[in-house]
């Protein structure tokens, strides 16, 4: 995220992005995550429904606020916000990492 913010000059359009390789790639990846959390549900003898619901409502609202922020805000602190958001994924992974050697 960090090298395609500062090497990219010009605007990424979506649709070359977005295509059907990586919705597919993007599906699968999701699918993995939720097929790991149902495992956990039913491990942990987990009524389903309340915590279905309560995934889908949170899930909605942010991907809702996410998309109504981005379309109004993207625009004028994109760069910055990708770098950021670069520079959280190589937090997240370096904190995952520790936890599994310490």
């Amino acid at each position: 995220m960090i090298y395609e913010a500062l090497s990219a000059e010009e605007r990424i359009e979506p649709f070359k992005v977005l295509n059907n390789t990586s919705l597919l790639l993007f599906s699968v990846a999701v699918s993995i995550d939720s097929l790991a959390v149902g495992l956990s549900f039913y491990l942990e003898r987990v009524h389903i429904l309340v915590p279905a619901m309560i995934i889908g409502a949170i899930t909605f609202a942010f991907t809702f606020v996410g998309v109504f922020l981005g379309k109004r805000i993207g625009r004028f602190i994109g760069k910055g916000t990708q770098i950021l958001g670069g520079f959280v994924l190589i937090a997240i992974g370096i904190r995952i990492v520790l936890t599994h050697i310490l």
